[in-house]
């Protein structure tokens, strides 16, 4: 599973036109807790950018350490340069593992590229489809075929299609899976 987080700049200046960074971040614990567990551990440990010309750093980390079903709670501990720290908002993320197939799709919703991530044990033809919101089928196998095992990055280009919920279905050897997606303007 991929996270992406985004981190604006909390700490700026405004003088006229233009803006400064005041560095004070250090680093970023990324937290995670499981649904049934009762505290935070951090999953990930992330350097502030030290690129004071940038409002916004865009940090990303695979989380393939998720082994099993069920909500994870995510938040950020922002830790400065003096020691002090701020917790972000927590989110949370359902996570279904259905078998030795997985499938991760984002940003959802979307108003132009899906990114999609299969998991896969073994080697397999991959049939992909998408449905609309009535059933009819509106793409098939637009990267599908033969896959070898491991996780595979896709993209699908959701420009072509009319607002509203989809359903993306992966079918391999091991099984078949569903994701549903929304797609914006």
């Amino acid at each position: 599973m991929l996270l992406l987080i985004k981190v604006s700049c909390v700490y700026c200046l405004e003088f006229g036109d233009r803006s400064f960074l005041i560095k004070v971040s250090f680093y970023f614990d990324i937290e995670r807790q499981y649904e049934s567990k009762s505290n935070f551990s951090t999953n990930r440990k992330v350097l502030a950018s030290s690129n004071s010309d940038e409002k916004l750093h865009i940090y990303s980390f695979d989380n393939y350490s998720v082994t099993k079903s069920g909500i994870y709670y995510y938040r950020i501990k922002q830790v400065d340069r003096n020691g002090k720290f701020t917790y972000s908002r927590v989110i949370s993320i359902k996570v279904e593992i259905q078998g030795e197939l997985s499938l991760v799709v984002y940003p959802n919703p979307t108003d132009g590229i899906l990114n999609i991530e299969i998991g896969m044990v073994e080697d397999s033809e991959l049939e992909v489809r998408v449905f609309d919101e009535k059933g009819k089928n509106v793409f098939t196998n637009p990267f599908g075929g033969f896959r070898k095992a491991g996780t595979h990055k896709e993209m699908l280009n959701t420009k072509v299609l009319v607002p509203g919920q989809y359903n993306l279905q992966i079918k391999t050897s091991k099984g078949l899976i569903n994701k549903r997606f929304t797609v914006i303007r």
